[in-house]
């Protein structure tokens, strides 16, 4: 098993890496990555990120974390988009 594409959870559930993608208003593509369970589930997890996404933040600082995990730190002080963490 890949464990950069796909894991085994303490439950014993399968879950796997898929990309996605949009298109911003500039016509550039980017792209992301999700955990799903199947193709069914990763549907459903696109449409809950398609209604519920929101801003927390602006990253700030990433740390390479000794497993090879990364930390983020969104915690900005208020800045020009009025986001505060």
């Amino acid at each position: 098993m890949d464990d950069e594409i796909e894991y085994v959870d303490s439950a014993d559930v399968a879950w796997y890496k898929y990309t996605c993608s949009y298109t911003d208003h500039d016509g550039n593509q980017f792209c992301f990555d999700i955990w799903a369970k199947s193709d069914q589930d990763a549907a459903w997890r696109m449409d809950a990120i398609k209604q519920t996404a929101v801003i927390d933040g602006r990253i700030c600082t990433v740390i390479e974390a000794g497993s090879g995990d990364v930390l983020a730190d969104s915690t900005v002080p208020e800045n020009e988009t009025g986001i505060t963490h």
